[in-house]
């Protein structure tokens, strides 16, 4: 490894830098040409095997496989996040398909608008797809994972928060959050992973709504909650 870099730098290359050391670095969801389309995608599948409610790094997935060397693999990566998110995410949901929608098959866009009004049980296998087995006769999704927590068990509302994030209910979080973050002097924690949800599903028309509401019930909105709608401006 240390002879593979001094001999890099000795040649005016750069040094060959493994993607688990570069990807976190990346802040923005887009990857610019310094990264492989497939090899960050292979990347990406290997953290989904291992973490399948990773939502930024579906977000990742889908978005390097609308490159054209991955185009036979789109319709799979985007089932994936569906099959993750299952009937919570409908935002980012919507909004992945718009992206995804120009390089997919009439066949495949016709499914998935369908299965944003009607959730998929049985969805049968795609090509770049990790969450569904290959079987013929009757799929079956690999990811089926519900809490088994009680609201009365819990310790804290945030503890429900983060235990429904863990289940891929990003849409129950995001509700009991945005209810705490409605309570007067609660506390700023709130505010922040509720920031991350909008950000994590683009919804940048409730995070405007959420600061609209809090301002009119005469709140001190914190500078957090502005600067992140001027980021949601690119989002």
């Amino acid at each position: 490894m240390l002879e593979n870099l001094f001999s890099a730098e000795k040649s005016g290359r750069l040094p060959q830098v493994d993607l688990v050391f570069r990807v976190p670095d990346v802040k923005s969801l887009q990857f610019d040409e310094s990264f492989d389309p497939l090899t960050t995608w292979h990347y990406f599948t290997h953290h989904i095997r291992r973490y399948p409610h990773d939502l930024r790094a579906h977000t990742q997935r889908v978005l390097l496989a609308t490159r054209p060397v991955l185009h036979s693999k789109l319709a799979g990566t985007l089932q994936d996040l569906f099959i993750a998110l299952g009937t919570s995410g409908q935002a980012l949901r919507e909004e992945l398909l718009e992206v995804a929608q120009p390089y997919l098959s009439n066949i495949d866009n016709a499914y998935f608008e369908s299965w944003l009004k009607t959730p998929v049980l049985d969805s049968p296998w795609r090509e770049g797809s990790i969450l569904v087995s290959g079987n013929t006769t009757k799929p079956k999704v690999l990811v089926q994972l519900q809490k088994t927590t009680t609201i009365q068990q819990y310790a804290s509302v945030l503890e429900e928060v983060y235990d429904c994030l863990e289940y891929g209910q990003v849409e129950r979080a995001r509700e009991l959050l945005e209810a705490e973050c409605l309570r007067p002097a609660h506390d700023p924690i709130f505010d922040q992973e509720l920031l991350n949800i909008y950000q994590y599903t683009r919804d940048q028309g409730r995070l405007n709504q959420m600061i609209n509401t809090m301002q009119k019930m005469g709140f001190i909105v914190p500078d957090s909650w502005f600067d992140k709608r001027q980021e949601a401006v690119q989002w």
